[in-house]
């Protein structure tokens, strides 16, 4: 089972597009880098930003973790800021299994 960590940044624009991929840092795994770039691209483009975003565009960094040791899925798990959301605790369930 490959496991690695891929780093992408990218801007989305008002009108949903996204613009200015990076590899931020690769796994060392071409197919996880591939599937991880993949994964944003074929997702443009995006819904709109909201009329009232000030900005010209949102950046963003985010991070895939493909199949993570159970001490960084620990790590992940303990960093959750809104420990008490519906989304926080089924993540959690599904780190600890």
């Amino acid at each position: 089972m490959k496991k690695g960590l891929v780093v992408i940044e990218f801007s989305i624009s008002k009108d949903g597009k996204v613009q200015g991929m990076k590899l931020a840092f690769g796994s060392g795994d071409i197919t996880l880098d591939r599937a991880a770039w993949g994964a944003i691209a074929n997702a443009a483009p995006l819904p709109n930003l909201p009329a009232e975003f000030a900005g010209d565009s949102l950046k963003i960094r985010t991070r895939f973790y493909y199949n993570p040791d159970k001490n960084i899925c620990r790590f992940l798990y303990n960093r959750l800021d809104d420990s008490n959301s519906p989304a926080a605790l089924r993540l959690r369930h599904s780190l600890l299994k």
